[in-house]
C-alpha cells in the first residue's frame, strides 16, 4: 500500500517525483468498451498520440445490481485497467463520482438508488451517505494500490495521480457532502491530490468548506450549435479570456473537460458540420 504521495503542485503545474509535468490528458471510459483485451490497445494509441495521462469515469451503476452487491471482475475489472495503464506508462486521473454525469442514465447512479434513498442524493443525508460510502470504500481498496509512488531505484511506480470528488456539482450545493467525500476517501487511503470538475469556471469548490486541492472546470467555448461551423472565427471575443480567470492561485490552471467535438441533435446539422466545428482550425 502506498503510504506517501510523490504528487504535489503549485500555481504552475503538477510536480511528480520532484519533476514538473504538463498534463496532456485524453478521456476514455472502459465501461463503454466492455472488452478488457482492447483497453491496453486504446491506452497505447493515446500514449503514441502524445498524451501522458488518461481521464476515466467509474460508472457506479455499472458495478452494482443491488445494494451491497458489487462486481469488479471481467469487463468491470479496475485492477486490470490500472495495471494496463502502468504497463503502458500513462498516468490516470481517476473520476469515480459518485455522480459522474458523462451523459449516462442518472449520471451513473444505480437504478436501485432511488428506492433505497428516500432523502436527497448528492447531499449529506445519512441514507445516501451509507450507499456511496460502501461504493467508494470498496472501489478505493483497488485504487490505493495504484497511486503513484517512488520506487527504490528512484523511478515512479503506479499510475493514479489525481482523484476527483463528484462531478459538475454546481447547483443545490451541499458543502457538508463534499467534506464527507473528502474525509472518507482520505480514510480509505487516497493520498494523491483531490480535484473537482466544475460545470463552468464559477469557482464551486475552489475555496471554503468542501473545497478540493485543485479546482478544475469544463470549457466548451463553441457550445454545440454547429449549423455554421466557422462562425466562431468571426467572434472578436473568442476565446473569451475572462472565461479562463483563475479561481485558485496556489494550484495550476486545470481544464478537466475541453471541447473536442460537438453533438448532432435530433434533426440537427449532420456529423460533417460537427466535425468542421472543432477541426484543426479550432
Amino acid at each position: 500500500m502506498v503510504i506517501s504521495s510523490i504528487v504535489s503542485y503549485d500555481r504552475y503545474s503538477l510536480i511528480i517525483n520532484n519533476e514538473r509535468i504538463y498534463i496532456w490528458s485524453g478521456e476514455f471510459h472502459p465501461f463503454r468498451l466492455p472488452s478488457p483485451s482492447l483497453w491496453i490497445d486504446i491506452l497505447e494509441k493515446m500514449k503514441s498520440a502524445g498524451f501522458n495521462a488518461v481521464s476515466v469515469y467509474v460508472n457506479w451503476g455499472y458495478h452494482t445490481s443491488k445494494s451491497g452487491i458489487y462486481d469488479y471482475t471481467g469487463i468491470r475489472d479496475w485492477d486490470l485497467f490500472l495495471k494496463f495503464a502502468t504497463k503502458v506508462g500513462i498516468y490516470v486521473i481517476f473520476r469515480p463520482g459518485p455522480y459522474i454525469n458523462a451523459e449516462t442514465t442518472g449520471g451513473g447512479f444505480p437504478g436501485w438508488l432511488g428506492s433505497n434513498v428516500k432523502s436527497k442524493a448528492r447531499s449529506h443525508a445519512a441514507d445516501y451517505g451509507k450507499e456511496w460510502t460502501e461504493y467508494l470504500t470498496g472501489l478505493n481498496k483497488i485504487v490505493i494500490h495504484h497511486q503513484v509512488f517512488r520506487k527504490s531505484d528512484g523511478g515512479v511506480g503506479g499510475c493514479v495521480i489525481l482523484y476527483q470528488l463528484d462531478n459538475e456539482f454546481a447547483t443545490c450545493l451541499d458543502p457538508e457532502y463534499m467534506l464527507q467525500l473528502r474525509e472518507q476517501v482520505v480514510v480509505d487511503g487516497i493520498i494523491v491530490p483531490l480535484i473537482h470538475n466544475d460545470a463552468s469556471n464559477a469557482g464551486n469548490w475552489a475555496r471554503g468548506k468542501g473545497a478540493v486541492d485543485i479546482y478544475s472546470f469544463d470549457s466548451y467555448p463553441n457550445i454545440f450549435d454547429a449549423k455554421d461551423p466557422k462562425a466562431w472565427l468571426n467572434d472578436p471575443e473568442h476565446p473569451k479570456s475572462a472565461f479562463y480567470n483563475r479561481q485558485q492561485f496556489d494550484s495550476p490552471m486545470f481544464i478537466a473537460e475541453f471541447q473536442g467535438g460537438a453533438m448532432d441533435m435530433w434533426k440537427g446539422n449532420t456529423y460533417e458540420k460537427c466535425r468542421q466545428f472543432t477541426d484543426y482550425d479550432f
